[in-house]
């Protein structure tokens, strides 16, 4: 058999195989879901941060009441030479600073985890980005 003798012009392009219409698919799918894990790791950022603004606004108010005490009506006792002593009801200065710092780790955790599977969710999408032909 012979070939075709004519050239081909750049506007005729070679048919495209089954495997490449398919590796085109996996790229555009590839891209997309990249995408997608990128999304979840800006929301995650974005999640962490509002929660480390709430748990800020809680912050003046229990060390306030760890530095004041407070003292339940009926809980002041009086004592044999008159005067009264309060026992207090609020939590400890030390209590209140263990909790805001494994608060503040736990923040930490999360927002290295979102800008973990941010940055893998870009490498996904870029990686996918290049193969189209």
């Amino acid at each position: 058999m012979a070939e075709d003798p004519t050239p081909q012009t750049s506007a005729e392009a070679p048919p495209r195989s089954r495997m490449e219409m398919g590796a085109t698919a996996i790229d555009i799918t590839g891209g997309v879901m990249g995408l997608l894990v990128f999304v979840v790791g800006v929301a995650l950022v974005i999640a962490t941060y509002r929660q480390a603004t709430e748990w800020y606004g809680e912050i003046g108010p229990a060390v306030e009441a760890a530095r004041v005490g407070s003292a339940a009506p009926g809980a002041a006792t009086p004592e044999p030479d008159g005067a009264v002593t309060a026992r207090p009801g609020g939590p400890s200065l030390a209590g209140v600073g263990v909790e805001f710092g494994l608060r503040l780790v736990w923040l930490l955790v999360l927002a290295f985890l979102g800008f973990v599977v941010a940055a893998m969710g870009a490498r996904l999408a870029g990686a996918h980005r290049g193969k189209r032909t």
